[in-house]
């Protein structure tokens, strides 16, 4: 994958104290870092293997998303490169060469699609209990390079509502997540630039836009900015 290699032009991965099971070349104090991907791509066996009971699992990638497709060429050399030319890890660089990392995509997937449908009781804790929240099968998706402002906006939307829906607590409630969405990211948002708005302070850029609106409509701005945030 490309997120590993991301540094690999500019320094080596970064350390942190060791916590790995067999240990890693290097000191004996530290252990080399590397993009989650790789070991982990849903990270809560580690929520798991440090006690959590409880465990509320957001992925990023709707329903139905294949995880387990097959690497390109460009990522087996970039892969071979920061791993085994620069760093010298050859047990990570095999890892990835034989997919390993999206066979635990897989198994995850399988595992947390199983848990949602659970019929164990909140209070009984002699199993963990695993709550994923993932977009509706065929929802669009923001792409890992997407820096589109749009793009990036309406999937914060998405999201949001997806979560609501999943986990407000009145049954009225569920349903209206795409509603309450767009209250708490108003259209407006996407009327303005944030890199040309001014002021600085603790208000945010969307904030600042609305009180400059309303004194450009000689309204009052505190309440416009108050009513269209709430």
């Amino acid at each position: 994958p490309a997120a590993p290699a991301t540094p690999g032009p500019l320094a080596p991965p970064p350390a942190s104290p060791r916590r790995s099971s067999p240990p890693l070349p290097g000191p004996a104090s530290v252990e080399p870092l590397c993009d989650a991907l790789l070991y982990e791509p849903i990270p809560y066996r580690s929520a798991l293997a440090d006690g959590a009971t409880h465990v509320l699992v957001l992925r990023t990638r709707p329903d139905g998303v294949d995880v387990t497709g097959k690497s390109n060429v460009f990522e087996r050399l970039i892969s071979f490169r920061y791993l085994m030319r620069k760093n010298r890890l050859p047990e990570a660089f095999r890892h990835l060469r034989r997919q390993m990392h999206k066979k635990r995509y897989g198994e995850d997937i399988l595992r947390l699609n199983r848990e949602s449908g659970s019929d164990q009781k909140w209070d009984d804790a002699s199993q963990p209990h695993l709550l994923p929240v993932a977009l509706p099968e065929g929802s669009p998706e923001v792409t890992r390079l997407e820096t589109g402002r749009e793009a990036i906006f309406e999937g914060v939307r998405r999201g949001f509502a997806r979560a609501y829906d999943a986990l407000v607590e009145d049954p009225k409630e569920r349903g209206r997540g795409h509603i309450v969405a767009r209250e708490y990211f108003p259209d407006e948002i996407m009327d303005y630039d944030p890199t040309e708005i001014g002021g600085g302070g603790s208000e945010s850029a969307f904030a600042t836009y609305l009180l400059q609106k309303a004194q450009e409509q000689n309204g009052n701005p505190e309440e416009i900015a108050t009513n269209t945030i709430s």
